[in-house]
This record gives C-alpha cells, sequence and structure tokens, in this order.
C-alpha cells in the first residue's frame, strides 16, 4: 500500500475507511509511510496509531498532537499480569573503555559482560553489539563466555550465521512447550536482530554495548525481556509460562547499559 501506485488506485473519499498502523513510530519519519498517512488523511480517512514508543528517534511523539490517544501504561500492563514486576535498568562502566580500536572490541568490556551475567547467576540472556566486524566481536564474546565456564550454551546469531539463526529457532519452540527444563541455550549475542518482533521468552537479561540514542532503540532491546515467564493470573492456559524457571528470575526484565567509565 505505501508504494506511490497504490494511491492511484484509492477512492477519492474515505470517509468511511480507517487505517490501522501498527508499530506507528516508524511511520514518523519522512517516508512512504508516512506520505501515504498524510494523503489517506487528506481523502478524509481515519488512522489509528498502535506502538509501545510513543517518541521516534527524533524525540518527536509518534501521535501527532491533534490526534486523540489512548494510553496504556507498563504499570497496568505488568499489575495485570501479563509482564514481569521487577523492571531494572542499570549502567555499567568499562574502565579500560569499550574499544581497543575502530570496530574492535575491548577484551576488558568482553569480559565485563561475562561478569556481568554470572554476578546475576547466569540468567537467559541475550548480548547486543554494535556493528562493524561484528562478526568478529561476536566469536570473541562466545570464546569468552566459554573461558569462564566451558559448559556455558552460548550462541551467535551475527552476520545471519545459519547454525545460530536454527538454534534460535529451535529455542523459541522449545519455549512455546512451556518448560525451562527444556532449554539448552543461556546466551545469545546478537547485532540488531533482537529488536522489534524477535523474542526469546526465557530471557530476563539484556546487555547492551553502549546507550542507544534514542528512547524507541533503548525501549524495544529492554522490551526483550519483558515476556512473561511466571504465571498470569488472566490466562489460565499458561501458553508463555514455563515452569522450572529460575525462581530468582521469574519476574525480572533488565537491561545493563556498557557505558565508557
Amino acid at each position: 500500500l505505501t508504494r506511490p501506485e497504490a494511491l492511484q488506485i484509492l477512492p477519492p473519499d474515505l470517509s468511511n475507511m480507517a487505517l490501522f498502523i501498527d508499530e506507528s513510530h516508524h511511520a514518523a519519519e519522512s517516508n512512504q509511510t508516512s506520505t501515504f498517512i498524510q494523503e489517506w488523511l487528506f481523502r478524509n480517512g481515519k488512522v489509528l496509531y498502535g506502538t509501545a514508543i510513543p517518541m521516534h528517534a527524533t524525540q518527536n511523539l509518534i501521535i501527532p498532537a491533534d490526534v486523540w490517544g489512548y494510553t496504556r501504561s507498563l504499570a497496568i500492563h505488568i499489575k495485570e499480569g501479563y509482564a514481569p514486576k521487577d523492571i531494572r535498568l542499570d549502567f555499567e562502566p568499562c574502565p579500560g573503555g569499550l574499544w581497543e580500536a575502530p570496530n574492535v572490541l575491548s577484551q576488558m568490556a568482553i569480559d565485563l559482560t561475562v561478569t556481568i551475567y554470572q554476578n546475576r547467576g547466569c540468567p537467559y540472556t541475550i548480548v547486543n553489539i554494535p556493528k562493524g566486524e561484528s562478526v568478529k566481536n561476536a566469536q570473541r564474546l562466545v570464546d569468552a563466555f566459554l573461558r569462564a565456564d566451558p559448559t556455558c550454551e552460548v550462541c551467535h546469531i551475527v552476520g545471519g550465521d545459519p547454525e545460530g539463526i536454527a538454534i534460535l529457532e529451535r529455542e523459541q519452540e522449545l519455549a512455546k512447550k512451556g518448560d525451562a527444563n527444556l532449554l539448552k541455550t543461556k546466551v545469545f549475542i546478537a547485532c540488531g536482530r533482537f529488536h522489534e518482533g524477535v523474542n526469546w521468552v526465557p530471557c530476563s537479561l539484556v546487555i547492551t554495548w553502549g546507550l542507544p540514542r534514542s528512547f524507541p532503540r533503548i525501549g524495544q532491546q529492554h522490551g526483550r525481556s519483558y515476556r512473561l515467564k511466571g504465571p498470569n493470573p488472566d490466562d489460565p492456559v499458561g501458553k508463555w509460562v514455563l515452569k522450572n524457571y529460575p525462581p530468582d528470575r521469574v519476574d525480572v526484565a533488565e537491561i545493563v547499559f556498557l557505558v565508557e567509565a
């Protein structure tokens, strides 16, 4: 629909039609989607915006100021049993810096990543690393985890690695069976893979290299740990409830930012 030719097939009057924009924080950008929305409104159509993030990278509100909006807070979402209750955000300064050279992660920061993981009891973890020599950097992280604990089930899915992606898909399917004892992998290392729409339900800790430049990126990365792992009283079937999940992390959604000291 967002292609220019789509506008040619729309009726001139859309007053009886509504357009729903999911993940509408993307529609705030100056792109084909925003152009299509403007034309839809010009033809008297209604637009419904849906997003978990109210602000775009420009720090402007997604929904125009003159548009009525309904807000459901994270606090209500948590209270009704749809997300973990213990929301944590922390900053971990790296004394030696995050980089040894351009696009080369510092060994001190790599070791600090492993320490953060261990100090929190080795929970199910996603590590987000920046672009630039990302495959080499991801492998260095894998090696560091295995040096610290040769039994650690760690995997990187950087660069579209088919083996790693197959492991992620397997773990996603195992999580749907609802038993944490079936899971094999404890750490996934990624570069942009875990943002919107890609979930690994067991995750309760996200470690991110540096501080993202926008609130949406922070929210999306933290959101990877928001998936419900404990019982939801309004969902007796318990589709996303994992039996045998570590009790000290079942209600935790945590993100740690590695930053320059």
